[in-house]
């Protein structure tokens, strides 16, 4: 299985371009009635974790009802904590029956979530990174002087990432070398094989590294 690490600045190429393109798409649902009396609706996710895409992919999955099918394609560079939670409240929470598919790029908040889905598949060539959160500095630079409330939530937004972080390794899908590259700050990336056979694999009971 390879391993590929990703830069810094291949990221940032990335998620620039997913800012900057106009206008960005970010979720696309169709609904396709069957005559059995389900629907199968198919979302297609590109674009950043955020309250628009958070609320178009929740609204689908809590109207869905227990015989409809959800067909999930994921192409993000990752968003919000925030609404990441929204969307996996949503995921847990659905009737549905629910298939994930990472087309080319899973980052950070969007790995996380397409890790949670029940059943996950990937295109070929597709990868699944995650990292250290730094957003949540940039959020802060241009806003003024920094005071102790935005120091607390800046900190208490790396807190949470980092509890995401350790479920994920629990659920198997980092290895205890690839979380020790995560808390030395590197960014970590997993082909589409490698993104497969982990999700299949069971939970993972092993203790937590310290850190």
């Amino acid at each position: 299985m390879r391993k590929l690490t990703a830069t810094f600045l291949s990221i940032f190429l990335y998620t620039s371009a997913l800012a900057g393109s106009t206008p960005q798409k970010e979720v696309t649902t169709s609904a396709y009635p069957q005559e059995e009396g389900y629907t199968i609706y198919d979302v297609n996710f590109e674009g950043p974790v955020n309250s628009s895409s958070a609320t178009a992919i929740s609204l689908v999955l809590n109207e869905a009802n227990e015989q409809d099918i959800v067909r999930l394609t994921i192409n993000s560079g990752g968003g919000t904590i925030k609404d990441l939670h929204t969307m996996l409240i949503a995921m847990k929470d659905t009737k549905a029956t629910v298939f994930c598919t990472i087309d080319e790029f899973a980052a950070s908040a969007a790995a996380i979530l397409a890790w949670n889905c029940p059943s996950l598949t990937a295109t070929p060539k597709s990868v699944v990174l995650y990292h250290k959160v730094a957003t949540s500095f940039l959020e802060f630079m241009f806003a003024g002087r920094l005071t102790s409330n935005k120091i607390d939530e800046i900190s208490s937004k790396l807190k949470v990432a980092d509890i995401l972080l350790y479920t994920f390794y629990l659920k198997g899908a980092m290895n205890t070398e690839e979380l020790d590259r995560y808390w030395a700050g590197h960014d970590v990336a997993v082909d589409a094989d490698e993104i497969v056979e982990r999700h299949s694999r069971p939970e993972r009971p092993d203790r937590l590294p310290r850190r």
